[in-house]
């Protein structure tokens, strides 16, 4: 229980909001807490309440749910459980408990010719001739922008003053000043590919040391029991349509949420009982079996709930003005509102399709479908990616045990 202060409400939101403006705090994330606490004032004065009492709090952290769908919102839900801890933390404090968020510096521009050319000969091959998704590109764009402006700082004007002790030093120096080490790997691939496009920058790449292994996330999937129950609850439970059919296409088929929500009318083969996906990660095309589960409810969907739109993406929202989905964090809610109301929700557990594919693979593996097959299934361009789901599968980890031998002269219970 937290003790009610004898501060008014409106006094505490006034104060909050001022000492936000007075150490730095972007003014668009000002304006979202302003409107928070406009919210939580309009509560109170419907309540009867002038004061940051513990049944204010309770009603206001526990209206969750999408005004437009009625659905759990978990970044309402944060949102909310943030701007009380805020209050709270100023009202015990007088102080805030997290630190403004500040922009990312500007990088500064490069200043060699040679330098400026290379760079932009550097973005322009990358959106023309890879064809790389625009935040890798943006990624490897600024890592090679960094490497430069390190080459400039240290006098170099021309990539033939580059030498290889300099790309040491300057991944040693990014890794202590700006990136962790673990995450150096995925922009390797980046500065692999600028070394490549001249000849006087080739010699380079021998000094790109080798990524680090990424580490291996084993994700705690579904027991049998859940598995069954969750299918039963896709079955009886009394849902629409479009959340039936986005819950058995991630529960069964393993879709990433992009993939889901960028489904279009066509991709559906009625005729051959097939889904034809453009994965939107890698670009490459995948085909699915029409299965009776989603199927039908893809049927339900279309037959009776869609609304009517000129859109060709399958799955709308369900208010108007209906656009087309585009959030994960649709897929998300609506995964962990039927895990919850089939009472399998596990905190401990993370939530959404990144969890339903790995839960896909590991159901799939544990019945005895071949890697390959799984690896099709799921879409992966490299088909040793589904080797990972291997850890999941206990009884097929416990073949690989080698017995313990018995010391000589022991008994056989020591």
């Amino acid at each position: 229980m937290h003790k009610t202060s004898s501060e008014s409400l409106q006094e505490l939101i006034s104060k909050v909001l001022l000492e936000m403006e007075r150490i730095g705090y972007c003014q668009k994330y000002v304006q979202q807490v302003r409107c928070a606490f406009k919210a939580l004032k309009a509560l109170a004065d419907k309540m009867g309440i002038d004061t940051l009492d513990d049944e204010l709090v309770e009603a206001f952290v526990g209206d969750f749910f999408h005004f437009r769908t009625g659905e759990y919102s978990e970044s309402r839900f944060k949102q909310r459980n943030l701007v009380v801890r805020m209050l709270r933390t100023y009202q015990e404090t007088r102080a805030l408990d997290y630190p403004p968020r500040r922009r990312l510096p500007i990088l500064s521009a490069l200043t060699a010719p040679q330098f400026f050319e290379l760079h932009s000969s550097f973005a322009q091959y990358l959106q023309e001739a890879i064809g790389l998704k625009k935040n890798t590109i943006d990624g490897y764009k600024r890592f090679v922008h960094h490497f430069l402006l390190y080459c400039e700082e240290n006098g170099y004007r021309t990539v033939q003053e580059i030498q290889k002790r300099d790309v040491l030093v300057f991944l040693e120096a990014l890794c202590r000043d700006r990136y962790q080490p673990s995450s150096i790997g995925a922009h390797l691939p980046g500065l692999k590919r600028f070394f490549s496009m001249s000849k006087a920058t080739s010699h380079l790449l021998s000094a790109i040391p080798r990524a680090p292994k990424r580490k291996k996330e084993i994700i705690n999937v579904l027991e049998e029991w859940e598995q069954k129950a969750f299918s039963k609850y896709l079955r009886t439970a009394n849902i629409s349509a479009r959340n039936r059919a986005i819950c058995w296409l991630a529960f069964e088929t393993g879709m990433r949420a992009i993939d889901i929500n960028n489904l279009k009318l066509t991709d559906i083969d009625w005729a051959n009982d097939k889904i034809h996906v453009r994965q939107q990660k890698t670009s490459t095309p995948l085909e699915l079996p029409l299965r009776a589960t989603y199927g039908n409810a893809i049927a339900d969907y279309l037959l009776y709930e869609r609304p009517k739109s000129d859109s060709k993406r399958l799955f709308l929202s369900m208010h108007a003005p209906f656009k087309p989905l585009s959030s994960h964090g649709v897929c998300r809610a609506i995964l962990l509102k039927a895990f919850r109301e089939a009472n399998i929700l596990d905190q401990e557990r993370i939530c959404g399709t990144r969890f339903t594919r790995h839960n896909a693979a590991s159901h799939m593996l544990k019945n005895g479908v071949p890697l390959y097959d799984i690896s099709a299934t799921l879409g992966h361009v490299n088909p040793s990616s589904v080797e990972m789901y291997l850890a999941m599968d206990d009884q097929m980890m416990a073949q690989c045990c080698l017995p313990v031998p018995l010391m000589e002269g022991g008994l056989d219970n020591e």
